[in-house]
């Protein structure tokens, strides 16, 4: 009744934590529910506590199952798109328990990465992509390619016959041994040492809950979020490389049989 403009509004959220894990994990999610609920234009739709309309929920779309719990920062966007505007009442608070166990904190920063690489893929055919910052694999996207990678390290190879000095040659070593790495592995390698680089994680953060260490734990657990985001950007565009390239060997195939070759 106060707020007649608002297609909707997202309440206070006030944690529930029973170990310290849950403690580093609530100060780290509330930090930036706050920050979105009370500085950010638009992103303010939070499904631990949402009211919204009925006929502006369906017309944008509602939560689509497709892009896991990134759906949530997507509602937003697309409300903010149909010129909807959505609003804060911290004084409409829920009480939410943080579960506190890596396994499912993990689960869900993947999955929440993976639809965010999912919007990113969709490019210029969904208008909401453009509102989002690109996740930084999907940006270097070309360096993983590995028909790219070959050229690279072609140029670099040749290159290196003009090369001067200690400090160049570092470099030119550097750049060449960087771009065999991904002519190598290309998108997998990337995927098996963000894959390393979260149970390392995992462990750093444990030991240090483990001696009860709390500025170390929460430098460690944000590590942690960064490297499962990054798992689950790779692991998307590697499912969508496969099935590209399964389309792609299968509709060669389909067409050799009636005599046209792609």
């Amino acid at each position: 009744e106060h707020h007649p403009e608002w297609a909707g509004f997202s309440g206070g959220s006030v944690p529930l934590t029973h170990n310290m894990l849950s403690e580093v994990e609530a100060e780290m999610y509330a930090a930036a529910i706050r920050r979105n609920l009370e500085s950010h234009p638009w992103l303010k739709v939070l499904d631990q506590c949402l009211v919204v309309r009925r006929a502006a929920y369906f017309k944008c779309g509602g939560i689509e199952a497709k892009f896991g719990h990134f759906a949530e920062w997507l509602l937003a966007a697309r409300l903010h798109l149909q010129g909807m505007v959505m609003g804060h009442e911290p004084a409409a608070v829920i009480h939410h328990y943080y579960i506190g166990e890596f396994d499912d904190v993990m689960t869900f920063t993947e999955d929440f990465a993976r639809g965010q690489m999912r919007m990113a893929m969709a490019g210029e055919s969904d208008p909401s992509a453009g509102m989002f910052d690109y996740p930084e694999c999907w940006e270097d996207r070309a360096g993983m390619d590995r028909r790219i990678a070959r050229k690279m390290v072609r140029l670099i190879w040749s290159a290196g016959r003009h090369v001067q000095g200690d400090d160049q040659w570092k470099e030119w070593r550097a750049r060449l041994w960087m771009w065999l790495r991904r002519l190598a592995g290309g998108l997998t390698l990337e995927w098996l040492a963000a894959c390393r680089a979260t149970r390392e994680l995992k462990q750093e953060t444990q030991r240090s809950l483990d001696l009860k260490d709390r500025d170390r734990a929460q430098s460690c657990f944000h590590k942690l979020i960064l490297s499962c985001a990054r798992k689950g950007h790779l692991s998307m565009m590697r499912e969508r490389w496969q099935t590209v390239v399964v389309d792609h060997f299968h509709h060669r195939k389909l067409s050799s049989r009636s005599g046209q070759w792609l």
